[in-house]
């Protein structure tokens, strides 16, 4: 019992004289002032939309068989509704003021090329609205295995 207070006193202590320690420490400056006196530089305005994972599938590959039903059963893509939920997000996209679009990835279930395609077609309609569309493949994009 007596070994346990002990622990317990040093552990108080140790808490105690890093609470101290960091209380007491000086508050951080800047090395460098030079540029807080200067005013602020003035930037366009702008606004994006950030539009990510769509997991578009193109339903000529198939939406039917015992493969494909097991995927949909263990998988929260809602791929045989992909292009219809693609199309709705196009139309919000199209509406909003926004300069351009990010799509940071993701784009197809598995990188199928027809998949690519469709999902390109749905993209060249922002661009048609006259937003600038910037596309960065995901993994499940490029080099993926499961894509046919």
């Amino acid at each position: 019992m007596k070994i346990l207070w002990r622990a317990l006193n040093v552990a108080l202590c140790l808490v105690l004289a890093v609470g101290v320690v960091a209380c007491a420490a000086p508050k951080p400056q800047p090395v460098d002032t030079e540029l807080l006196g200067k005013e602020a530089a003035t930037y366009p305005e702008v606004s994006f939309i950030v539009f990510s994972d769509p997991h578009i599938y193109d339903t000529s590959l198939g939406t039917e068989g015992k493969a494909f039903e097991d995927y949909i059963a263990n998988d929260r893509k809602l791929l045989r509704e992909s292009g219809e939920i693609l199309e709705s997000a196009m139309e919000m996209i199209k509406a909003e003021k926004a300069s351009f679009v990010l799509v940071p990835g993701d784009l197809t279930k598995d990188g199928e090329r027809v998949s690519h395609e469709l999902c390109a077609k749905y993209l060249s309609q922002l661009e048609s609205a006259g937003k600038q569309v910037y596309v960065v493949p995901g993994n499940h994009d490029v080099l993926n295995g499961h894509s046919f």
